[in-house]
């Protein structure tokens, strides 16, 4: 199950309420999050939007990533209004930004590793080929020496 999906699940469990009444709370038709349960697929960034803002008490930064603590400071809370949609796109972009990097690094590696396959598949190649030709004139060599 991918991240955001499970922080849903982890704050309906915290709020004591089911995925429906949370649906219901952030504005989703009813099913959008279910269905995105039972089929481990994505959710339209806009519930994200909507859970940050009627949920505030939650850290941004665990329900992108899961790293640090699921709730936010209460001192912070108190003295922050609550975040609006804009600070999330904000803070959502740059997580998108981090995993499209890392994406990078994750295709250029492959493309090592697919460099390194294509190096070791000609290898073994010629090996074979060598072998082939050294099984071949075995029994030629054979026969001289007797």
């Amino acid at each position: 199950m991918n991240r955001v999906l499970s922080a849903f699940i982890r704050i309906s469990e915290n709020e004591d309420i089911k995925i429906s009444q949370l649906e219901k709370k952030i504005g989703a038709s009813k099913g959008v999050l279910s269905r995105a349960l039972s089929n481990n697929s994505d959710i339209q960034s806009k519930w994200l939007l909507s859970l940050i803002e009627n949920y505030p008490q939650y850290n941004i930064e665990w329900l992108l990533t899961g790293e640090g603590k699921m709730l936010r400071k209460k001192e912070v809370l108190s003295q922050e209004p609550p975040q609006k949609a804009e600070s999330a796109v904000t803070n959502t972009d740059k997580y998108i930004k981090v995993l499209e990097d890392r994406i990078e690094d994750l295709k250029r590696t492959i493309e090592d590793k697919e460099y390194i396959i294509q190096l070791k598949s000609d290898e073994i190649r010629r090996l074979q080929i060598l072998l082939e030709n050294t099984t071949s004139s075995a029994p030629e060599n054979l026969k001289n020496v007797s």
